[in-house]
């Protein structure tokens, strides 16, 4: 006769549950995480007329960064850092004030870096919209009637890190050190922290979540242009601590952002954000990521006088990997990120990006299509935003091979789901299985079967395995036997044992002859009835 042993099988699957719902839990507790009480400070470092100004947000456990920079020959900049723990800043003020390039390279120091990320005010470029698209022409981005940021004589005319909010710095630059580049009027450049959530009284498809979030706005006052249709195309230069292949990008998505649905131009008008920590193939849907995340917001409008009721869209140009020939290198070989990442910034592009600084030039097209912009009012403000973490938007029509937050949670939740379903497939089977055929093991079988020959008692078997069952050996061997014949003497597994209660005799010759009938299988009147 055969029987087969229980196994703890149930023990392994509450294992297994309790592995899986504790990940699950500490998954959905990093991606909900939210930061205690930040305290917001300003300060900045001078060395020789040239100054870096640092707003830095601390809590228990980390610090966030945002380090600014605007003088002549120093291109607007920002680079937002995330570190662990009470991280420092340092600059070398030997080389940071210096125009030698190779001396201002790693002159600034952040310890227990974790993620950096940043963007530079690379141009502004000046640029005749005859087809009255609002869409800067292609032969139009190597145009010489661009004001660089590097030739901008960039001045510091606000600094105010007082306990009010928000924390603001404000550069303006009236003359570039280009005499072709003629400006008459000012450019200023603002940037803005604030300590708590902040919506702006005049919503503009925007919204401050929290103290993370940099807040920048370009004012272009009474700027010289020449004829009517000449417009502005601001020129950012991107970039992330991780690096980028030519065949990658950063995510880029269109959405509303929660609680910023209204705008001068009407309800629910896309924005972009772009994902600096998200990098994808441009040949398929492979998408990688880094944590902390950052994201760039580009609202969907923008002010097109003082009073700011007048209104018109913001749409994103092309992005693209540096053209040497069009993005020089000491156009910005003095700018912040060299003076933090060194060398790995150089945008070298052959099959060398592993370890450098990924960065992208993005052009901003300012003015709807058809409209006046910039003649009408000589005047425009455009806001954009750098923040840490993922933006919380609603996107209610994905883009083809991109992913979203949503997607990634109920993806992750279905895969739990998965998991768990596998494992109760697996328990119930082996339960069946169990329940079915059941083995003692070899020591109880030699006791029990000594108890025979000394008593003749065959109910004594049933002392093996109260919960046992017994089946008859031809039976058994067509439940247990993968093919016909396969199973022969001396090929055991280690769960089966073929015995005879009474006199151990072999039983492999009485699987060859006919089974007996099934009248002729009896149980004890205590075994349970299955």
């Amino acid at each position: 006769m055969y029987a087969i042993r229980s196994s703890s099988a149930l023990r392994l699957f509450h294992f297994f549950c309790f592995v899986i719902i504790l990940f699950s839990f500490t998954t959905t507790v990093q991606l909900i995480r939210s930061y205690g009480d930040e305290i917001l400070s300003a300060n900045s470092t001078s060395c020789d007329n040239t100054s870096l100004y640092h707003i830095s947000i601390t809590n228990e456990t980390h610090r966030t960064w945002f380090l600014i920079m605007a003088e002549v020959h120093h291109p607007p900049a920002v680079i937002l850092v995330h570190t662990k723990g009470d991280s420092e800043l340092s600059v070398n003020c030997s080389g940071f004030h210096t125009s030698n390039a190779l001396e201002y390279r790693n002159t600034v120091n952040i310890t227990n870096v974790i993620q950096s990320y940043g963007w530079i005010l690379h141009r502004i470029m000046r640029y005749n919209d005859t087809d009255n698209t609002g869409i800067i022409p292609e032969a139009a981005s190597t145009s010489t009637k661009t004001f660089l940021g590097s030739n901008l004589d960039w001045k510091l005319t606000k600094l105010d890190d007082s306990n009010k909010e928000p924390v603001t710095i404000e550069f303006q630059a009236q003359h570039s050190l280009d005499s072709h580049e003629k400006i008459n009027g000012a450019i200023k450049l603002i940037f803005q922290v604030y300590q708590n959530p902040m919506k702006p009284i005049k919503t503009l498809y925007y919204e401050i979540e929290n103290s993370f979030t940099l807040l920048a706005e370009l004012i272009l006052d009474q700027v010289d242009v020449v004829n009517e249709v000449q417009r502005f195309a601001p020129v950012l230069l991107i970039f992330s601590n991780h690096s980028l292949e030519d065949n990658q990008d950063y995510l880029e998505q269109n959405a509303v952002q929660v609680n910023a649905e209204e705008g001068p131009l009407g309800r629910n008008i896309q924005s972009t954000f772009i994902e600096l920590g998200t990098r994808k193939s441009k040949t398929d849907s492979h998408q990688e990521w880094i944590s902390p995340n950052a994201y760039l917001h580009f609202p969907a409008a923008f002010w097109t006088n003082r009073e700011e009721n007048k209104a018109q869209a913001v749409k994103l140009g092309p992005r693209r990997i540096f053209n040497h020939k069009v993005i020089k290198t000491r156009t910005y070989h003095l700018s912040l990120p060299f003076a933090f990442y060194g060398s790995r910034f150089e945008q070298i592009h052959a099959e060398a990006n592993v370890m450098h600084v990924a960065a992208r030039e993005q052009i901003i097209n300012l003015g709807s299509p058809k409209s006046s912009y910039y003649i009408e009012t000589n005047y425009s403000s455009w806001k954009f935003l750098l923040g840490l973490g993922l933006p919380n938007i609603i996107v209610t029509e994905p883009p083809s091979g991109t992913g979203t937050t949503s997607s990634i949670v109920g993806a992750f939740l279905g895969g739990i789901g998965i998991i768990c379903g596998i494992i109760t497939g697996v328990y119930i089977v082996r339960r069946a299985r169990i329940r079915y055929h059941r083995i003692p093991a070899s020591n109880e079988i030699d006791e029990v079967a000594e108890n025979n020959n000394n008593n003749n008692n065959n109910n004594n078997i049933g002392d093996l395995n109260t919960n046992g069952r017994y089946v008859e050996q031809y039976q058994y061997e067509k439940l247990v036997q993968p093919l016909p014949g396969s199973l022969t003497h001396g090929e055991n597994s280690q769960s089966i044992h073929l015995f005879n209660p009474v006199s151990h005799l072999q039983t492999s010759a009485l699987m060859s002859n006919d089974p007996p009938a099934y009248g002729s299988l009896s149980f004890r009147s205590d075994q349970p009835n299955y």
